[in-house]
C-alpha cells in the first residue's frame, strides 16, 4: 500500500484506478526518526514541471510493488514555481530542512528542463549538493531519475554531461549488461525506456568510479547504472511517465514552434494521430519495485546471496 500525503490530487486519482491507498499528515507523520506502521518512508524532491503530474507517475510505479511505502515530497526552501500552484507546493511537500533530523529508507530525485545550464549555475545547485552530503549519512538508497541522475553523477563522481546534437526523444530498447544486478531481476535482456533528453553522460567516464553500468540504450549510451556500495541508483531514462507524456511534450513543442521530431517508437506506426505503445509499463513497475525491496528495504541487498559486491 503505498501512503500519501492527505488531500494529494494523486490520492484520488490512484483510487479511482483501483489502487489501495493511505493518507497521512505531512507534518506529523513525515518527521519521525521511525515510521510507526512499518512502512518504507521515501523521500522525493520532484525537480519536474507539471509536478502533479510527476506525482502521479512516481506513485504508481511505487504502489505497483505492493510494497507498504510512505512517500514524503519535499521541496527546496525560498523555491517559486511556474507550472505549479505555490499553494500545492506549500501543502503537500515538506522543506528539505524540515526532515533533516531523521533517517528515510530511500529518496527519489527526478528529472528537471535545465540540461542547457552548468551545474553551477542552476538555482538551486547549493541547496542540492547539501541534500546529497546530507542523504549519504541519511538517506538508506537514492534514486536519481534523467536530469536528477546527470547531476548526481557529477556531484558525487565528477562524470560530465554532453550536449547531443539534437534530441533523444522516444521510447528505445535498453539491453541488460549485468544480469546479476538485483535491479533488473526479471527484466529481459532487451527492455523499453521512455526518454527525453538534449544531453549525455558517456560510458568511458565511468571508469575509475565504482559506478557499474548495468543496462545501455540502443545505441550503447548509459541507461542505467548503480554503485552498489553506496546504493545510489541512476536512470538516465524516465520509466515511470505514464502512457501519453511524450505525446503531450510533442505536441507542446509543435504548438510553440520548436524543432522537435516524432518521437521514436511510440506511436503505432509512427502516426501521431495512432494510439501510443505503452510497452514500458512491466519494465517500470519492475526497476521500481527492485529498488524498493533489495536497496530500500532494511538488510535485504546485502543479505541476499545472489549480490556480489564489487
Amino acid at each position: 500500500m503505498i501512503h500519501l500525503p492527505d488531500g494529494l490530487p494523486a490520492l484520488q486519482a490512484l483510487r479511482a484506478e483501483g489502487t489501495v491507498c493511505a493518507s497521512y499528515l505531512l507534518q506529523q507523520a513525515a518527521v519521525a526518526g521511525v515510521p510507526g506502521d512499518g512502512s518504507l518512508r521515501v523521500l522525493f524532491l520532484n525537480l519536474m514541471p507539471e509536478k502533479e503530474q510527476a506525482e502521479l507517475d512516481v506513485c504508481r510505479v511505487l504502489a505497483a510493488s505492493k510494497l507498504d511505502v510512505q512517500l514524503i515530497p519535499v521541496r527546496f526552501r525560498g523555491q517559486t514555481y511556474k507550472t505549479t500552484p505555490q499553494a500545492h507546493m506549500e501543502s503537500f511537500y515538506l522543506e528539505v530542512e524540515a526532515v533533516q533530523g531523521a533517517f528515510f529508507d530511500g529518496l527519489i530525485i527526478n528529472g528537471a528542463p535545465l540540461e542547457h545550464l552548468p551545474y553551477a549555475e542552476v538555482r538551486y545547485w547549493d541547496a542540492f549538493c547539501r541534500l546529497m552530503d546530507w542523504a549519504g549519512n541519511h538517506v538508506r538508497s537514492t534514486f536519481h531519475v534523467c536530469w536528477g541522475a546527470q547531476a548526481g553523477l557529477y556531484y558525487h563522481y565528477g562524470i560530465p554531461k554532453f550536449p547531443l546534437r539534437e534530441k533523444r526523444f522516444g521510447v528505445y530498447v535498453h539491453r541488460v549488461l549485468c544480469p546479476d544486478s538485483p535491479l533488473l531481476r526479471g527484466l529481459p535482456a532487451d527492455f523499453p525506456v521512455p526518454v527525453s533528453r538534449h544531453t549525455e553522460v558517456r560510458a568511458i567516464d565511468f571508469q575509475n568510479t565504482p559506478v557499474r553500468i548495468v543496462a545501455t540504450d540502443a545505441r550503447g549510451g548509459v541507461g542505467l547504472a548503480v554503485d552498489e556500495a553506496a546504493r545510489r541508483v541512476f536512470s538516465i531514462g524516465h520509466l515511470e511517465y505514464e502512457p501519453l507524456r511524450l505525446a503531450r511534450e510533442y505536441q507542446r513543442d509543435v504548438a510553440l514552434g520548436r524543432p522537435i521530431a516524432l518521437p521514436g517508437n511510440y506511436y503505432e506506426g509512427d502516426n501521431p494521430a495512432a494510439p501510443v505503445r505503452h510497452v514500458w509499463r512491466t519494465a517500470a513497475e519492475l526497476v521500481y519495485g527492485n529498488w524498493l525491496r533489495y536497496y530500500v528495504a532494511p538488510g535485504n541487498f546485502f543479505q541476499d546471496p545472489a549480490v556480489t559486491k564489487n
